[in-house]
This record gives C-alpha cells, structure tokens and sequence, in this order.
C-alpha cells in the first residue's frame, strides 16, 4: 500500500518556519521534506501573492503528484466577530480586485464579461472547494469564504465595506491550480488581524501561527494511525 502523499503549500518563510520550529528549514530554498512517520508530507513555501502561487505551484505538481494539498497561512478578517488567533477553512475564494476601479466604482472581469461566471473552474464568478477531505481536525472548523487580493489601497475600501470572510494574497491562485488540477484541497487560514488595521502592534501573527500549527498537527496525526 502505498503511503499518502501530502502537499502544504505556505506563502512565506516566516509562516513555514513558525509552523514548523523543529525542522531547520533552509530560507534559500522553497521545497522541505518534512519526514512525518508513514506519511510523505512536503512543504512548498510558494512566495507572496497571487502570481508566485500560481506559478511555483504548477510548476510543483507537473513533476509529483499528491493525494492533496493543504495552503496553511495567516489571513485578515472583514468580520470583528472572528476572533484573532482563530482557525478557518476557507471553502470558497474570488479574485477580489481583478477588474476596474473607475469613479463609478469597481467593476470586475465577470462583470465586464471579459471572464463568464460559469467558466470552468468557476461558479457564478467564485471557486468553490468541492474536495471531501474526511478528517476530523479540518471538518471540525469553521468554514468561511476567502478573498484573495493583490492590492491593498484606500479607494478599495468603500467596495470592501461589504465583503464576508478573509482576505489573504494567494488563496484563489491554490484553488484555480488545484481546480484545474483535480487534485483535492484544503485551505486552512488563521486570523492575524483585522482588515484594515494599520497598528501592527495590534496584529496576532505568532498566536495566530500557533494555533494554525496545533490544527496541521492534528490533522497529520490522524494519518499517523
């Protein structure tokens, strides 16, 4: 029997060695094995943002194939009621700030038809995660959507005002690859601050990483058995 096969994709060093303290992952490269008793577990750290997702990530999986991957992060949250530290799967992610921003407000590439609603991966304009992981650690969260943005500027702000959820700067490029793919996925994201927040001393990126890294534990130890 073979053993499972697992891709975590992390944005940055910064989150790959907090989630993973004891493995002295080297900086100068993107793609650890991380060693986990009968499970093969990679780590891809696959850069800031929408296009380095995008690209590493492709470029990853056309040379080994996995039974899923996992993107582990910190995220912002639009709604207070989410606590910081908090864990959520993300089960849907839109391209949040692909379009036009004019003096009539934000247009998107939906809205200006240049991409249909319905074109394959997406539904109504969003791509949803129909992946059936059957793991406790991950079926016990929270679900939320995800907004993945490349820009962050104050004219956005009045068209965010009435966005759900998290925002982070990669979730949807892991779920159009993953889509296209056919490979099953999670996305895991811990909340570090409030979208927002300019005082970064507000921010709760180290908790938040430790209570993402207790649910990544949780979730391999039950492929340990």
């Amino acid at each position: 029997m073979h053993k499972p096969s697992i891709l975590i994709v992390v944005p940055t060093f910064l989150e790959a060695n907090l989630l993973f303290p004891s493995k002295s992952l080297n900086p100068a490269v993107n793609l650890h094995s991380l060693h986990q008793g009968n499970v093969n577990v990679d780590l891809l750290i696959s850069g800031v943002g929408l296009t380095f997702t995008t690209h590493s990530l492709t470029k990853h999986l056309a040379r080994k194939t996995y039974h899923f991957a996992v993107m582990a992060g910190v995220a912002g949250s639009y709604e207070k009621e989410m606590p910081l530290a908090s864990v959520f799967q993300v089960v849907s992610e839109s391209f949040s700030d692909l379009g036009v921003l004019s003096s009539q407000g934000f247009e998107s590439v939906f809205d200006m038809k240049l991409v249909l609603p319905q074109q394959i991966p997406f539904s109504d304009g969003l791509l949803y995660n129909y992946s059936l992981i059957n793991n406790q650690a991950v079926m016990q969260l929270p679900t939320t959507q995800g907004h993945s943005v490349n820009l962050l500027h104050q004219p956005m702000a009045k068209y965010q005002e009435h966005f759900k959820g998290l925002e982070s700067m990669e979730g949807a490029a892991f779920f159009y690859v993953c889509l296209h793919e056919k490979l099953p996925f999670v996305e895991l994201r811990a909340v570090s601050n409030y979208v927002g927040e300019s005082d970064k001393s507000q921010w709760k990126i180290k908790e938040a990483i430790e209570q993402l890294r207790h649910t990544i534990e949780q979730m391999l130890s039950e492929l340990l058995v």
